[in-house]
C-alpha cells in the first residue's frame, strides 16, 4: 500500500480518519502479536480493507510500532515486514528471521508532545 499521510494533532487525525473512510469502503485491523520494549510497543496485525471505488481487497500482515511518552501517543510507524518492526521497537529479531527488505515509507515522528499526536498510515 504505497503512500503515507502524516497527521499532527487531534483535528488533523480526525480529518485523516474522515479521508480514510472516503477511500476505503470497509476495513478491519486484527492484532496478532504484541511485544513491549521500554517506551515502544511492537504490534503485528492483519489489515483488511476494500477500496471504495475500485472494490480491490487488500489483506496483508502489517506491523506497527508505537512510542508512548508521558502517557501520550508520540510516534506511530508502520512496516510491511515483521523484522523491520522488531528492529524499530529495539527488539532483537529471531536469528532465523530471514533477509530484510527496506520498509515502506510509512513513518512519522512528533517533534513535541503537544499537540501530542502524529500518525502515519497508508491510503489508497
Amino acid at each position: 500500500m504505497p503512500g503515507a499521510v502524516t497527521a499532527v494533532g487531534v483535528e488533523a487525525v480526525r480529518r485523516y480518519l474522515e479521508r480514510f473512510a472516503a477511500h476505503w469502503s470497509e476495513g478491519e485491523w486484527r492484532p496478532e502479536e504484541f511485544q513491549e520494549s521500554g517506551d515502544r510497543v511492537f504490534n503485528r496485525a492483519r489489515l483488511r480493507v476494500r477500496g471504495r471505488r475500485s472494490g480491490i481487497e487488500v489483506d496483508l500482515p502489517w506491523t506497527y510500532v508505537v512510542t508512548v511518552k508521558q502517557g501520550k501517543l508520540f510516534r506511530q510507524e508502520g512496516f510491511d515486514e515483521r523484522v523491520a518492526g522488531l528492529r524499530a521497537a529495539r527488539i532483537d529479531p529471531p536469528k532465523d528471521a530471514g533477509p530484510l527488505t527496506p520498509p515502506l515509507p510509512l513513518c512519522a515522528s512528533s517533534d513535541t508532545l503537544e499537540p501530542g499526536v502524529r500518525h502515519s498510515m497508508p491510503q489508497e
